[in-house]
């Protein structure tokens, strides 16, 4: 960090590194009467593009591209737990595996007019069962340093911290 410091970069962001131990009780959640949760394969355009639109409505523009998700799905252990409520996509949380028993639960979305109300929590509950079903050992995500709510939420789901990852930028003219 010295070198990249004392050389014209400067810290971009911090990036929280944590994991879930899939050997422990993964409680259930209750979900609203109204939203259902079911694993998507995005088979088709369609359903690609409402998972485009509600992953940026939900990261202010800051998401994935639609050739990065259709890339996405080629992952080893690749899976979508979506929320809905009836016709609606409102959250998202996807997984892959990463080693042989580690895998990635990642881009993790609600959106805005259904935060707080347990559908984040719903999903990564019933993807932490999936992977575990899949005999996977741990799951891990990356978040933000500045994204309180969700680091709160996934200690109150059982993750720890494992590590911290610094990015850095520098001006190019």
């Amino acid at each position: 960090m010295d070198f990249y410091l004392t050389h014209g970069f400067a810290l971009y962001k911090t990036v929280l590194i944590m994991k879930f131990d899939l050997s422990q009780e993964i409680k259930d959640f209750p979900v609203a009467p109204n939203v259902v949760i079911k694993q998507s394969d995005l088979e088709n355009e369609e359903e690609i593009k409402k998972y485009f639109i509600a992953s940026k409505l939900s990261q202010n523009g800051n998401c994935l591209n639609l050739a990065s998700v259709r890339w996405t799905k080629h992952f080893p252990g690749w899976a979508l737990f979506n929320a809905y409520s009836a016709d609606e996509l409102i959250g998202s949380v996807m997984t892959y595996s990463v080693t042989e028993e580690r895998s990635a639960t990642e881009n993790i979305f609600v959106v805005p007019s259904w935060r707080r109300k347990g559908i984040a929590k719903a999903c990564i509950i019933t993807a932490l069962k999936h992977l575990k079903a899949q005999g996977q050992k741990e799951a891990s995500l990356t978040v933000r340093q500045d994204n309180k709510g969700a680091i709160n939420l996934y200690l109150s789901l059982g993750y720890r911290m494992l590590d911290t990852m610094y990015e850095f930028s520098i001006e190019v003219e």
